[in-house]
């Protein structure tokens, strides 16, 4: 029987061998602690709906508390830009934030806020600021992405009585609107979720969905839909539910807050301006009957049985002004009637719902001026409208 001896040169390669198995298996033993401790990278991918119209994205990268989010919208050509970097604490409040990028219009966007042993500071738009703080406060970003609408109600939740105070001023609060389901791409599990209305960014709430682990599912409002990638398809019936949610708020604050007297009105004790001599009347009194002025009378006039008096008190009576051009929904309508706006003209609202809202308003349903409803008819080119009646050549 004849043995095989190894070459000098079969022993060389595998003592080498060895060597890399073992260099390997050390690696491998020293990494092992390294990655446990290294925190996963989670994704979130969202698509912008402009009514109709895919007009934008945003893509957010979250890895332990730092999140990164790239977001861009383009709608007639123009549209916001945005990198944001946000480092939260443990209660989900922004402790760093920064936004660079540009706005709708092109204008830049240099934003920073930030934490430093326990005084806040920021710089925006609306200018710089600092304060020393003494509760747990929620940033409000003056430019950022949809997202933020979700970390600002991941906060809210947090917190006992869902409402902290926010920076740079003022209160947010968090309540809840309704339970949805979404139903998701075919073969995919339903998804669970929760409406939420942040009160206190601006004159109405914002509305936000997050599903049942804090994420967000989307941001709607009633010109935009923000919408995680898969429910594209939920798009128009998010659209409806965001009516349908502020016109049931804003009836309600009709039915506290408006008066219809059904009879003639008389204002008297005020005064009223000339326009021919460029000067204000002594008092007077003003009779409106259903539309329209019917009377301007001496100040100690007696009204007719069944007029509702309303005492002036010496101030100036003014005529209800003209909005020419407007984007209206049933939100901004009770704001343009708050500013002593009577009558508004809508240039590209979206032409069914804006039908429907000057029915509302004409009912006494909803506040609001009287819309003349000029509506939106536009060509098809790079920059032609989101919305409204497309004509096209045929």
């Amino acid at each position: 029987m004849s043995v095989k001896r190894a070459t000098p040169h079969a022993r060389a390669n595998k003592a080498l061998a060895l060597k890399s198995t073992l260099a390997a298996w050390i690696a491998c033993t020293w990494m092992l602690p390294l990655a446990a401790q290294t925190p996963p990278t989670s994704w979130e991918r969202y698509t912008i709906f402009v009514r109709d119209t895919r007009a934008g994205y945003i893509r957010v990268e979250t890895t332990a508390d730092r999140t990164i989010i790239h977001s861009e919208e383009k709608v007639n050509g123009r549209g916001p830009s945005l990198r944001e970097m946000i480092r939260t604490d443990h209660n989900g409040l922004p402790m760093e934030w920064t936004i660079a990028g540009n706005t709708a219009f092109g204008g830049k966007v240099d934003d920073r806020f930030a934490i430093a042993d326990g005084t806040a500071t920021w710089s925006e738009p609306s200018g710089e600021g600092r304060t020393r703080l003494t509760e747990p406060s929620l940033y409000v970003a003056g430019t950022s992405s949809d997202w933020a609408y979700g970390l600002y109600a991941r906060a809210l939740l947090k917190d006992p009585d869902r409402e902290l105070p926010a920076l740079p001023g003022g209160t947010l609060r968090l309540g809840k609107v309704a339970d949805l389901d979404f139903a998701g791409p075919a073969g995919a599990r339903s998804t669970h979720a929760t409406a939420y209305a942040v009160s206190g960014i601006t004159q109405h709430p914002a509305y936000v969905i997050l599903d049942d682990t804090g994420a967000m599912v989307a941001r709607v409002t009633a010109t935009a839909v923000t919408v995680r990638e898969g429910l594209e398809a939920e798009a128009p019936r998010l659209f409806r539910l965001v009516e349908t949610w502020s016109g049931e708020r804003l009836a309600n604050i009709n039915k506290e807050v408006a008066h219809n007297y059904g009879r003639p009105v008389r204002i008297r004790n005020v005064r009223l301006f000339d326009p021919r001599s460029g000067k204000l009347t002594p008092a007077r009194s003003v009779l409106v009957r259903h539309r329209t002025i019917a009377a301007v009378d001496r100040p100690d006039r007696a009204g007719a049985p069944g007029e509702v008096v309303i005492e002036g008190g010496g101030g100036t009576l003014v005529p209800g002004m003209y909005e020419m051009h407007t984007h209206v929904n049933a939100a901004t309508a009770l704001i343009q009637l708050m500013a002593g706006i009577t009558t508004m003209r809508d240039m590209a609202g979206n032409n069914a719902s804006v039908v429907d809202l000057a029915r509302r308003i004409e009912s006494g349903d909803l506040g609001g001026p009287r819309v003349i409803r000029n509506g939106m008819i536009e060509g098809k080119s790079p920059f032609n409208n989101a919305g409204g009646i497309l004509v096209v050549k045929i």
